[in-house]
């Protein structure tokens, strides 16, 4: 028990790190160990940034790759993780080092790239190729951005960023995707052995829960999970992590908004009833949360999910995460995480990529 106790803990801290800066999957990866690892091509990648400081505490990002793709985040550091990134493709241009985009009501981008200083860095280690060139400078012009419902706005002539051309690069391959099909063979196996401890009446020493709900018609969704650890002659070790992710289109500009509550207070998301962990779950988290919501089991009629739960979501203003129009479910046990966890890893990889870029300014 106690191995399975360590294996929830490494699930939830998973959970966490995939939000967390450096959660990015970089350009390349480790070589393998293998005395002659295959290789792969990448191709050579021009890419532009800069970033300004928006108001209510969002630092606003903007990031062109191949002149042809656009994202532009607005991400803020708190007790909440709070994040909204536009993404479209942008038509040719009249110069190669400027940047033009038209983001609808919400602003627009009209800058040229002035260069200060130049210099070049060594491909990755294993990789082989030219080297990186990184222009320093400033993007001058017009920049102005206001996220819906005022959350941040910025509008600014300037703004320190860079240019990196990446060469064409030989690197050791990538490691392949995992097997659906053996990921789902691993999950019975371990669901089988879950319940063959529960039958031979052995003590957890610990708790594992997931709860999911939707809202919005299936826009925005949220995720919360709680791990307590239990050692003898120790204090629990409890751990909440609540993710709320929204996605939309407008129009040619895809938008996705997130809120991430990192190893937080276990009395967030309370479990009355541990003999029977998914029968009952009160969640009630920090700001920008509000409110609180219950999610309850009964033995005839289907599972409930009520409160006055509220989040105002970065882009999506005040969104109603539980009561009329939405919809929840909720399991326990370490097959339950991995699911989770397994089902959520593309959406989870994708925030960890936005909130991990750093400019090389």
């Amino acid at each position: 028990m106690k191995a399975k106790a360590r294996i929830t803990l490494l699930v939830a801290t998973a959970f966490a790190t995939l939000l967390l800066p450096g959660a990015a999957i970089a350009r390349t990866r480790p070589a393998s160990r293998h005395p002659k690892p295959p290789r792969e091509q990448l191709r050579p990648e021009v890419n532009e940034q800069f970033a300004l400081i928006g108001t209510n505490g969002f630092e606003i990002t903007l990031d062109v790759t191949d002149r042809r793709r656009l994202r532009l985040t607005a991400l803020k550091w708190g007790n909440v993780i709070e994040s909204a990134s536009y993404s479209l493709r942008l038509r040719p241009r009249r110069s190669p080092d400027a940047i033009v985009a038209r983001l609808g009501r919400l602003g627009r981008i009209d800058v040229r790239f002035i260069p200060r200083k130049i210099h070049r860095e060594k491909p990755p280690r294993g990789c082989h190729g030219a080297k990186t060139v990184i222009e320093q400078g400033r993007f001058v012009g017009v920049i102005a951005f206001r996220g819906e419902h005022g959350f941040t706005e910025v509008n600014d002539d300037r703004a320190p960023g860079a240019i990196t051309r990446t060469p064409a690069l030989s690197c050791p391959a990538t490691a392949s995707p995992p097997d659906p099909k053996k990921l789902r063979r691993q999950l019975k196996a371990l669901e089988r052995a879950e319940a063959e401890v529960e039958d031979e009446g052995e003590e957890d020493e610990g708790l594992s829960v997931r709860l999911s709900a939707t809202a919005r018609g299936g826009r925005v969704t949220l995720g919360a999970t709680k791990v307590v650890l239990k050692e003898k002659h120790a204090k629990p070790l409890s751990l909440t992590n609540i993710l709320v992710t929204g996605r939309r289109h407008r129009g040619r500009i895809a938008e996705q908004g997130v809120a991430g509550y990192i190893f937080g207070k276990g009395s967030t998301f309370l479990v009355p009833n541990r003999d029977k962990p998914s029968s009952e779950g009160v969640l009630k988290p920090p700001a920008p949360f509000s409110g609180s919501a219950i999610f309850q089991r009964h033995r005839v009629k289907p599972p409930t999910w009520t409160g006055d739960l509220k989040i105002d979501l970065p882009g999506f203003g005040p969104v109603r995460l539980a009561g009329p129009g939405t919809s929840a479910s909720m399991c326990d046990g370490l097959a339950c995480q991995l699911r989770g966890l397994l089902s959520g890893q593309r959406l989870l990889r994708r925030a960890g990529r936005l909130m991990g870029r750093k400019l090389r300014l």
